[in-house]
């Protein structure tokens, strides 16, 4: 069963945000400040972006600036708008405005979010602990042989009474440790399973963002962006039965 949820008011800022993807609907041909392409070039040249639809982007660039994108004509345009450090942009609902008065370009920018909240319940079969029982383990270690080898060679000495330095060739030998199999067992907490019937609840956020292009308070054109996520969660569960 599909159920509404309220939205809550929380807002981000506008620079945190990844690229927004969309498109946007230009009405009349729009005269612009666009980024210089071209290599060791930088600053802006006028660009005219012709009335008609395009898949374009909304791209922060830094905490001052944010890019829209687009192609014109098979070329690439980026249109950045200078905004005021902290400026923030609902995440659900909500508006804000950007003025060509700040922003360096001609035209102002409104933006609208509105978000659709769904959710839906189903059951689901899990499996679950439905207790501890002690066991008795046993682990049975294999036996181990270890030796070491000690080469032959020379062994000297002095000599406390006389003072005399005296040596005598030492032989090779081998010392090896044996340690038999061993069995260790230990009583153990193993925890027997069963299941239970859950009840979970998946929630899906649609966020929409429109934003509109104004000149002299006139819609010039308005770019949109949508996304969607889902969230699981658990509501409801019965006791877990062997």
């Amino acid at each position: 069963m599909k159920k509404f949820l309220p939205l809550i008011a929380f807002s981000f800022l506008l620079v945190a945000c990844d690229e927004m993807k969309g498109t946007i609907s230009v009405k009349e041909e729009l005269t612009v400040k666009a980024k210089k392409t071209g290599l060791f070039q930088s600053g802006t040249k006028e660009v005219k972006i012709p009335a008609a639809s395009y898949e374009a982007s909304l791209n922060p660039t830094s905490k001052t600036s944010i890019n829209l994108e687009l192609k014109v004509n098979g070329k690439d345009v980026k249109i950045p708008f200078k905004i005021a450090e902290g400026t923030k942009i609902p995440e659900f609902e909500g508006q804000v405005d950007v003025l060509s008065s700040e922003s360096g370009q001609n035209y102002d920018l409104h933006a609208d979010v509105k978000s659709d909240v769904s959710s839906y319940d189903f059951d689901t079969t899990e499996t679950c602990v439905a207790g501890y029982i002690p066991v008795r383990r046993c682990i049975t270690h294999p036996s181990t042989s270890h030796c070491e080898t000690r080469p032959a060679g020379e062994e000297c000495h002095v000599d406390r009474r006389t003072g005399v330095r005296e040596c005598r060739q030492v032989p090779e030998t081998r010392n090896c440790v044996s340690r038999p199999s061993y069995t260790e067992c230990n009583m153990i907490d193993e925890a027997v399973y069963g299941s239970q019937r859950v009840t979970k609840r998946t929630t899906t956020t649609v966020k929409h963002l429109v934003v509109d292009v104004t000149a002299a308070g006139a819609q010039v054109a308005q770019f949109n962006h949508s996304n969607s996520s889902n969230y699981t969660s658990t509501v409801n569960s019965s006791m877990c039965v062997r």
